[in-house]
């Protein structure tokens, strides 16, 4: 069995000037933070990369798309696109 050695002195509990200011610049920087970014704004992010979603529609809702689709000038992804679009705008605007 290891033995300890005792410590032969112990540690410093006096605060100095120097880590009070630490704290102090630590809090400071945290207060000033920006506010958060949304996930969107993000610069980095290019309108010319598109990212496909599959979406599942019920056959009737899917027909009733296709339906529109064939009876206007707009295709079946321009009118869910402006649905979602519409939907989603409508959603931030409640947070």
């Amino acid at each position: 069995m290891v033995s300890k050695t005792p410590l032969k002195r112990k540690p410093k509990k006096e605060v100095t000037d120097d880590s009070v200011d630490f704290i102090l610049g630590a809090e400071a920087s945290q207060e000033e933070t920006k506010p958060e970014m949304m996930p969107w704004e993000d610069e980095s992010l290019r309108d010319d990369v598109v990212k496909l979603y599959n979406l599942r529609l019920p056959e009737p809702v899917y027909v009733k798309l296709k339906w529109l689709a064939e009876n206007s000038p707009d295709s079946m992804h321009t009118i869910a696109m402006q649905g979602v679009l519409k939907e989603m705008e409508r959603r931030l605007k409640e947070r």
